[in-house]
């Protein structure tokens, strides 16, 4: 049997530039890994005073967040949106875009909710950032 997969090198996370009725999509460029979504959901107990054991119910879901690495350009326009988004607290529409073909696309609404940069001895600046997500992600 032959194992399927998706290959890592190539996925895209793309920003909305916040265009009405169609809007445009851009790299997020120099990213070097992404987590997620790692989304959730609330528990609702059920147990009643007949039961023998606790029981439980699925709550509404929470999409979670995405994080993600990059080389950080302070001069990249696209880096600098993030920021911005940051600052302003403005949710966004997101793309994560797989290589499958045809391409497997998840759609997202998110804020920026990290926003950090890092640097070490022998390395390059990179930006550590976080996505959360509000309400569901659609896959297409």
């Amino acid at each position: 049997m032959t194992t399927t997969y998706i290959e890592s090198q190539g996925i895209e996370l793309q920003i909305g530039d916040g265009g009405d009725p169609s809007e445009i999509f851009s790299l997020v460029p120099q990213v070097i890994t992404i987590d997620g979504p790692d989304g959730s959901a609330s528990e609702i107990d059920v147990t009643t005073l007949d039961s023998s054991a606790r029981e439980f119910a699925m709550g509404l879901k929470d999409s979670g967040a995405i994080s993600f690495e990059a080389i950080y350009d302070p001069d990249n326009p696209t880096h600098q949106q993030l920021r911005t988004d940051w600052n302003a607290r403005t949710l966004r529409n997101f793309q994560l875009v797989f290589t499958n073909n045809p391409a497997t696309t998840w759609s997202f609404s998110a804020y920026v909710q990290t926003f950090a940069t890092a640097a070490s001895v022998d390395d390059v600046v990179r930006l550590n950032a976080a996505l959360r997500i509000s309400g569901d992600v659609t896959v297409n």
